[in-house]
């Protein structure tokens, strides 16, 4: 009778651990593909918990398989072990491929001609799929037909199939590609407002496989001022940063806009007082330079890189004239005079007024 009323008490403990080893499905199944549902089974804070696959270590797991899947879980302690399985069935993916029937020119502006057809496939045929574009306009006998697209845009798409099953993806519209064009402006993009002519010009770095066939400039901030000429001069009238666009139309009867930066600056000399002309490659010219305010200066660039012309004469002390050039270019050493202070007048002409400079000018080592 002992051994009787011990089996049954193993039993019955046996049986209340093995309650908390079966796995219960919390939704309807099957389900569509990467659709969440959760797996659970009794709690006990004695016992341990291990799902597979995913090595989850809690009672209960949400879980989104793609495809059919089967999961396990391990219910265990130091005195008990207990396993249950779990076949989770998914409705068959949702498949998609894309043909473009026609490309069409890049960007929102252009003539959108494109068509894209979305082609489903999985448990049905493609015909049988609901196709939900995010678009204007659909072929109205065929919903998986887009129309009217525009080059270089994602457009979104969703698919819905018998079982109600539903699959979110996009496409990007394929587009003719566009000329490659380099912007040149002489000078570059940055001009002085005492000589703001600039002539711009363009190059087409594809001619090969594709002609450009007509262009406009526009002088965006400046009045709006358009020009058909392949290399336009443009005078500026204010100071300020500008942007200059060109639109070129090419081969396939595609627009493309480019844009090129231009700033307009005043014009401030740094306006030298001494010279020392002793062959070092230091301080041996009498330079004329913008004052940008930085310690570098840009010595290449002369005064009629921001005037559009000018006149320097050099006096001695006693008022003599002892050099007189037009446009100077930042090249005189001195010449024959000796060591002593000197004077100077540099005028400068600009579009919109002349600048006049004055200043006195000692010239030292110069071993005269």
């Amino acid at each position: 009778m002992k051994k009787v009323l011990i089996f049954i008490l193993t039993l019955l403990c046996f049986n209340s651990f093995a309650q908390e080893c079966e796995i219960t499905v919390e939704g309807e199944t099957p389900i569509c593909p990467e659709n969440y549902i959760t797996l659970s089974v009794e709690y006990s804070d004695t016992l341990k918990y291990l799902w597979l696959p995913g090595d989850e270590t809690t009672a209960s797991i949400v879980v989104n398989p793609d495809t059919t899947t089967k999961y396990f879980v391990k219910v265990y302690n130091e005195n008990y072990n207990c396993e249950d399985s779990v076949i989770i069935d998914v409705y068959p993916k949702i498949n998609i491929e894309f043909e473009q029937l026609e490309r069409t020119c890049p960007g929102i502006d252009a003539n959108c001609e494109a068509q894209v057809k979305a082609i489903a496939s999985g448990e049905f045929s493609s015909d049988e799929y609901t196709y939900i574009w995010d678009v204007q306009w659909v072929d109205p006998g065929d919903s998986s037909l887009a129309l009217g697209l525009c080059g270089n845009i994602t457009y979104n798409l969703q698919i819905i199939d018998n079982y109600g099953c539903k699959l979110d993806t996009s496409y990007k519209v394929k587009s003719f590609r566009s000329p490659e064009i380099k912007i040149t402006a002489d000078p570059d993009s940055i001009v002085y407002i005492k000589k703001p002519w600039i002539t711009f010009s363009f190059d087409n770095l594809s001619i090969d496989t594709l002609e450009v066939t007509n262009w406009e400039w526009d002088f965006l901030g400046d009045s709006s001022i358009t020009s058909t000429q392949k290399s336009p001069r443009h005078l500026y009238t204010e100071e300020g940063t500008y942007n200059v666009l060109l639109k070129i139309t090419d081969s396939n009867g595609c627009d493309t806009t480019y844009t090129f930066p231009v700033e307009v600056k005043p014009v401030k000399l740094l306006i030298p007082n001494i010279i020392t002309p002793n062959g070092d490659g230091k301080n041996d010219e009498l330079m004329f330079v913008e004052d940008s305010g930085e310690s570098d200066y840009e010595l290449d660039k002369v005064i009629n890189d921001y005037y559009i012309s000018n006149e320097l004469v050099i006096f001695n002390r006693w008022g003599k004239k002892v050099y007189e050039i037009n446009n100077y270019k930042n090249d005189w050493d001195g010449g024959n005079l000796s060591d002593g202070v000197y004077f100077y007048i540099l005028k400068c002409h600009g579009e919109f007024g002349d600048d006049v400079f004055k200043s006195s000018l000692t010239i030292i080592g110069s071993g005269k």
